[in-house]
């Protein structure tokens, strides 16, 4: 038995009922417990409420409904290999490690995070895991690091097509001068055009989601052991066309793309909160690029070793051991604290 303080019915026809207990009688009634729809757009919530003025709000759809036609008329390009198109985006934190033990909701446990890049004419899939022993800086570098590493692995064509990548406005993952610098490294090194498009936020849907969602669902009722379960876990999620491709990341993976930034500010006027939409058109930054930045660059290392974990985190997954496999003993004996 379990006291129910609001039931919402999916028979329409039927009224909400009050405070009851849930027992079969409900479920004869088609009834179930209330599941939170996701996060809503900030604009379109306040202005549900009056909060955000009409011109505001029709604004921010007008700008919603011209990112969506952008995407398709680019995926359109894509489908006649004039660009290469993806979307790219981090899926939420995952934990290691996730065992049905009472204690462990109690213990603070590893982040794992991955960062994916979806191809939207081929649907190839590339997820970058990795955790935060290895590395716990979610700086720009670190998407940096992934967004180089694939552009260099699969945008390379012999007919130099351009490159667009479509991704939220995330300031430190996607929308910053360290990213933007080091994909004008690129287009220099490999003469090959990148452009950099961002959604409206609160309307952020993009095809890298699915991929989320379908490793989501492949993790129901999964336990995860160590970190690395998820990149099997992730190989298994999809079938057709192809699995999800997976690299598990560590500490040597990531560069420092802070250094020599050609442009240190990628604002596009001489305020915050310029406008910056997708009709206007190309113009030169209002600042200067630095003299005597390399052609070529040769970027840092952005870690120097393993990370470390917090002292009470290292005690939490020692207490945990005796309800995990004796093969995963030796990772986290090992971890840095």
């Amino acid at each position: 038995m379990f006291k129910l303080y609001k039931t919402y019915c999916h028979d329409k026809n039927v009224e909400p009922l009050g405070r009851k207990v849930f027992n079969k009688t409900f479920y004869a009634h088609n009834l179930s417990i209330y599941q939170p729809k996701k996060d809503q757009c900030n604009i379109c919530f306040a202005y549900k409420y009056d909060n955000v003025s009409e011109d505001k709000y029709k604004s921010h759809l007008d700008r919603k409904e011209k990112a969506r036609k952008e995407k398709i008329k680019d995926k359109a390009a894509a489908e006649n290999n004039h660009c290469i198109v993806v979307t790219m985006d981090l899926q939420g934190v995952k934990l290691a490690p996730v065992i049905p033990a009472s204690k462990v909701y109690f213990k603070t446990k590893l982040s794992c995070h991955n960062f994916t890049v979806y191809n939207l004419k081929t649907r190839d899939v590339m997820c970058y895991w990795f955790s935060e022993d290895e590395n716990n800086s979610l700086v720009s570098s670190t998407f940096a690091s992934c967004i180089l590493d694939y552009l260099e692995r699969y945008c390379i064509t012999e007919s130099k097509i351009p490159i667009i990548l479509y991704s939220d406005g995330c300031n430190y993952q996607n929308r910053n001068a360290v990213l933007a610098n080091a994909l004008l490294n690129f287009s220099i090194e490999t003469e090959i055009e990148v452009f950099q498009k961002y959604l409206e936020p609160g309307h952020t849907q993009m095809e890298c989601d699915s991929v989320h969602s379908t490793i989501e669902r492949k993790l129901r009722n999964k336990e995860i052991h160590l970190p690395s379960d998820y990149s099997t876990i992730t190989r298994e999620a999809r079938t057709n066309p192809k699995p999800y491709e997976v690299k598990i990341l560590d500490h040597t993976f990531f560069k420092d793309f802070s250094q020599n930034l050609r442009y240190p500010s990628i604002r596009p006027g001489k305020k915050p909160h310029d406008p910056l939409d997708f009709d206007s058109d190309y113009c030169d930054l209002p600042s200067r690029p630095k003299v005597g930045i390399p052609v070529i660059m040769q970027y840092p290392p952005l870690l120097k070793s393993r990370c470390k974990i917090k002292e009470e985190k290292y005690k939490h997954l020692q207490e945990l051991l005796e309800d995990l496999p004796k093969d995963t003993h030796l990772f986290y004996n090992n971890l840095l604290h």
